[in-house]
Formats: C-alpha cells, sequence, structure tokens
C-alpha cells in the first residue's frame, strides 16, 4: 500500500504484514495521487507541486522528477499507470493530461482542451477517458 500525505511524502506499507516499509521524500507540497507500475518494479506519485515523480520502491531513490516547460502548471489531482508499465498519464488543476514515458521520465503526448481541472483519469486497452470538474 503507498499513500499520499500534507507532510509532502510516500508512505508504503506491507498490508499482509501491517508492516511500514520506506518514506519516499522530495515533493514539495502535499502529495495528492500514486500508484504501483504494474508489474510492481515503480511507484509514481503525483503532488500539489506540479510535479510526478517515479520512484525505486526498496531504495525510496527517485529516478525522474517530471516537471517545468510542456509539463502541468498546477497541482497534479490524479494519474494512471498503463497495463504495459510504460507511461503514466496525469491529469492536474490546470485543466490538461499529460502522457509521460515511465523510462524517460519525459513528456510523449499532452490533451488539451478541457476547461477545468481534471479529476480522474482511467486507462483501459481499449479507451482512455478521463473526467473533470464543472463550475
Amino acid at each position: 500500500i503507498i499513500a499520499g500525505s500534507e507532510d509532502c511524502n510516500v508512505w508504503m506499507w506491507n498490508a499482509d504484514h501491517n508492516a511500514f516499509l520506506n518514506t519516499f521524500a522530495g515533493h514539495s507540497s502535499t502529495v495528492t495521487c500514486g500508484d504501483f507500475t504494474p508489474d510492481g518494479k515503480l511507484i509514481c506519485s503525483g503532488s500539489d507541486d506540479a510535479t510526478l515523480r517515479i520512484w525505486e520502491p526498496k531504495s525510496a531513490q527517485c529516478r525522474h522528477v517530471v516537471r517545468g516547460h510542456g509539463y502541468h502548471t498546477q497541482g497534479l489531482t490524479c494519474l494512471a499507470i498503463t497495463p504495459d508499465s510504460q507511461s503514466i498519464v496525469s491529469g492536474s488543476e490546470d485543466n490538461s493530461v499529460h502522457i509521460v514515458s515511465i523510462n524517460s521520465g519525459q513528456v510523449v503526448g499532452s490533451l488539451v482542451g478541457h476547461t477545468n481541472s481534471i479529476e480522474c483519469i482511467g486507462i483501459s486497452s481499449r479507451v482512455q477517458l478521463g473526467g473533470y470538474r464543472e463550475h
């Protein structure tokens, strides 16, 4: 299990043994979303600091930090990881969705046009879905 918190960290536990395993530090604001890659090799986390981080679970070392030009300008609200563990799709309060290569940490695609914050993302082998907030 992983959980993001207002202390800017990601926390990881073994649910079978109720055991704390690791803390992932590096975000500068609340961690708002995260998940394991389906192959279990990496952890991805998003934050109100407008960054996406890709972590090594055992060492808690950050492999990639995605931020800046061409990426989100406001806090991340959601993320989903493709079934092949190759890409992360992230949504943000800046009304955009970006696709990031897990291997390189580079933005490989962007979906723009929403007029409100992206609140959820779902990935299917046949359909990609995203939800946003109406005001």
